[in-house]
């Protein structure tokens, strides 16, 4: 009878803190459910935000950078006086001075080290400069966005995505545990 008694008082006091707990959950419950469904439609994903201020940077300086690429392109292409074109010049120079010695054997090899790293970073000033172009739509798409995460993290007092997505996942167990909280009263 005492083993009983004391299963039902441990269980009767579990259930009234159930009830206890249940009555605050519900006055918590709407405002949970909203924020919960804010970060939801947020479609929270780790690393967006840096993703997205780098590309609003480019978008919002397009103009500039366009023209610090063509700015580059010409350096290092100009006919007469590009990098290339002057890294080619002192290649062919060390290429014949190589058969005299091997010091300068030496300083051709770094030469044409360089030409091909600098002709690689031609080719992708070149690839960026096709890929780069104005686009207004995008742009406010991502200022919104940018928009939005920021006061999200600044309405949950966090500095990153990942602590957003932390409370959402917290969020949602509380919001789960307060709907299923009847049927758990139930069967206590």
């Amino acid at each position: 009878y005492k083993t009983e008694l004391k299963a039902y008082k441990t269980l009767n006091k579990e259930l009234q803190e159930l009830l206890n707990f249940q009555s605050e959950a519900i006055k918590e419950h709407d405002y949970n459910s909203f924020l919960l469904h804010e970060l939801t439609e947020a479609n929270l994903v780790a690393g967006e935000l840096e993703i997205l201020e780098e590309e609003y940077e480019t978008l919002n300086n397009i103009e500039g950078i366009k023209e610090k690429l063509s700015e580059a392109y010409q350096l290092l292409n100009e006919e007469h006086v590009g990098i290339l074109s002057a890294l080619t010049s002192l290649k062919n120079t060390f290429q014949k001075l190589s058969t005299f010695s091997s010091k300068y054997e030496d300083l051709f090899n770094r030469v044409d080290s360089s030409l091909i790293e600098m002709d690689d970073v031609y080719a992708e000033v070149d690839v960026l400069q096709e890929n780069l172009e104005a686009d207004p739509n995008r742009l406010a798409v991502v200022d919104a966005k940018l928009r939005l995460l920021h006061n999200l993290m600044q309405k949950h007092a966090v500095i990153s995505i990942s602590e957003l997505i932390e409370i959402k996942s917290q969020l949602e167990e509380k919001v789960s545990f307060t709907e299923n909280l009847d049927s758990t009263i139930e069967k206590k």
